[in-house]
């Protein structure tokens, strides 16, 4: 499997196509107009990469790690020689998270650099530790939407239906939840992926211990995945 990651990685970051998306972000972030103060520009920064931090780089990574595999049909090769299903699966989502690791890195130390340029805001170190625990949340968000895209895509065989929840759960489906919680008076939203990580995330920032990150990763993401194994290992591939 290690070799396999390595072998994804390795032709994922050659391709000047991957960069774009990410590229366009990082513009956006550096060309943003810089806040009146230090909870201004914070508040700023969190809802760009809340929304538009999320669904470029996502589609984008999503694209690349799995998207050429159905294409080239080079999974079918690496089961042939003989790795199992799951580390496929495994190995796919791990190729993912590396990636938004690194591009979420980015992003955070270009907010960073604008805070350092502006010191009149007087951004604290507090304030820029909130910022980077937001990034990881964000990270987190991120994994669990491809996760998500991931298990729609091998019950599909289509990298287009894989995408298309991608993008749902990405762009609306916070807002839906959130609709759907203020309709029913049910805690919809509260036990939903974004909800759990927002609430964790809002207790990790209060000083507390944000227990709601734990079933959040296990039922969702962790599910999500081995819902895929199961789906993946009982289809049939022509090798």
């Amino acid at each position: 499997m290690r070799r396999m990651i390595f072998a994804d990685l390795g032709r994922i970051l050659k391709k000047i196509g991957f960069y774009i998306p990410l590229a366009v972000n990082f513009v956006l972030i550096m060309v943003r107009w810089i806040g009146d103060s230090a909870a201004e520009q914070l508040e700023t920064a969190q809802t760009s990469a809340g929304f538009l931090g999320i669904i470029r780089p996502c589609a984008a990574i999503f694209s690349a790690v799995y998207g050429d595999e159905l294409k080239c049909g080079s999974i079918q090769a690496v089961i042939g020689r003989g790795l199992q299903r799951s580390k496929v699966v495994f190995g796919k989502l791990l190729d993912s998270a590396i990636l938004l690791l690194l591009s979420n890195l980015l992003f955070y130390l270009a907010e960073l650099f604008k805070i350092l340029i502006a010191p009149q805001l007087g951004v604290s170190l507090r304030q820029m530790a909130f910022l980077l625990l937001f990034y990881v949340f964000i990270f987190l968000r991120s994994v669990g939407y491809i996760a998500f895209g991931a298990l729609f895509l091998f019950l599909s065989d289509s990298i287009a239906s894989g995408m298309v929840i991608l993008l749902i759960c990405s762009s609306f489906g916070k807002l839906f939840f959130q609709w759907a919680q203020n309709k029913t008076r049910l805690p919809l939203y509260d036990l939903s992926y974004d909800g759990l990580l927002e609430r964790s995330c809002n207790v990790f920032q209060n000083g507390g211990f944000g227990w709601q990150l734990f079933p959040a990763l296990i039922v969702f993401v962790f599910g999500s995945t081995l819902l895929t194994i199961l789906i993946f290992e009982r289809k049939e591939l022509s090798l």
